[in-house]
């Protein structure tokens, strides 16, 4: 289980235009939009009308000299901190009323009672490492966040956006048996530096669309499963960019390259477990997405169930069981 974060998107990115693009090719950029995302056209009418609500606010913004200054000048704000304390900018409708900032995230997660309330204790912790290093190769281990109220409102305080701010955390309604005790925690902790939190429950049935595949959500609680229980593995559907579980849509080269070197490599390699390191400590620093736990998968089998056979990863094939 992870809380996810998104990188910079702007106005000029949902009109698929440059930045300085004149006038003309915005307003011939929004009338494509317009027509290739009516409603009209989609079996999911509440994803189209939500695209169409963002080109419209898009275009409402750059099609006003004055209001687009103020866009350029957001931007070069936005762009001139570092990625460790920088405020990122909501995904689909940039605003500065709903930005996300990056530092003081992982230090306002309640991991303790997440992990006993919405967890119930049953899985592995993936936070209160003590060192900032990963000593190890080992999956799943520790990253080194911790709740830390203080700290985070220090963090806060050396942002523009230090007398806080409004944001959207999205979940699956699907999973709503962990998602809501989650968030419900995540918006009273982040509320206590500032930060207003307004919970979005989205219906099972878009999820997938809109947080996996659209990857248009700011911060929200995702739930991966992985047919194998290795980092490389992991990082491969988590961390690479376009990969359906990246629902941050996170993109970095070096990653890439360090996923790629060890996805296939044999764990004797002598050059397997210094790459692994190099990638959980990337993804401490850079900080995509904060990981939660991991799940412990049980089952319960019936005394006169057949055909059972043990599977090396951590899903069980039930084809071949009868009663």
């Amino acid at each position: 289980m992870s809380l996810l974060r998104r990188k910079l998107v702007t106005h000029y990115d949902n009109l698929k235009v440059a930045s300085n693009a004149p006038d003309v090719v915005i307003r011939a950029a929004y009338r494509v939009l317009v027509q290739q995302n009516h409603p009209d056209k989609f079996p999911d009418r509440a994803v189209a009308e939500h695209r169409i609500k963002i080109i419209n606010k898009a275009y409402e913004v750059l099609s006003d000299p004055g209001r687009r200054k103020e866009h350029d000048e957001w931007i070069a704000a936005q762009s001139a901190h570092s990625a460790r304390n920088v405020a990122k900018a909501s995904v689909g409708e940039p605003d500065k009323n709903r930005a996300g900032v990056t530092a003081p995230r992982n230090n306002t997660i309640p991991y303790d009672q997440i992990f006993k309330q919405a967890a119930y204790g049953r899985g592995v912790p993936m936070w209160g490492a003590k060192s900032a290093k990963p000593a190890t190769a080992a999956w799943p281990q520790p990253f080194p966040y911790n709740t830390d109220l203080k700290k985070a409102k220090a963090l806060l305080d050396q942002t523009p956006y230090k007398d806080g701010f409004e944001v959207p955390l999205s979940y699956d309604l699907g999973e709503a048996d962990w998602g809501e005790p989650a968030a419900l925690l995540i918006q009273e902790s982040l509320g206590k530096i500032g930060i207003k939190v307004t919970l979005d429950k989205v219906p099972g049935a878009n999820w997938r669309t809109v947080a996996l595949v659209e990857k248009k959500l700011p911060f929200l609680l995702e739930n991966f499963g992985g047919w194998l229980n290795t980092p490389c593995y992991y990082f491969y559907w988590s961390y690479l960019k376009g990969n359906l579980f990246n629902a941050s849509n996170y993109d970095d080269a070096t990653m890439a390259k360090l996923v790629e070197d060890t996805l296939y490599a044999e764990k004797t390699d002598p050059n397997y477990a210094p790459r692994i390191r190099q990638m959980i400590q990337k993804a401490f620093d850079d900080l995509p997405r904060i990981p939660l736990w991991q799940p412990t998968l049980e089952s319960a089998m019936v005394t006169k169930l057949q055909g059972y056979q043990f599977w090396f990863h951590r899903q069980v094939d039930a084809r071949p069981l009868k009663l």
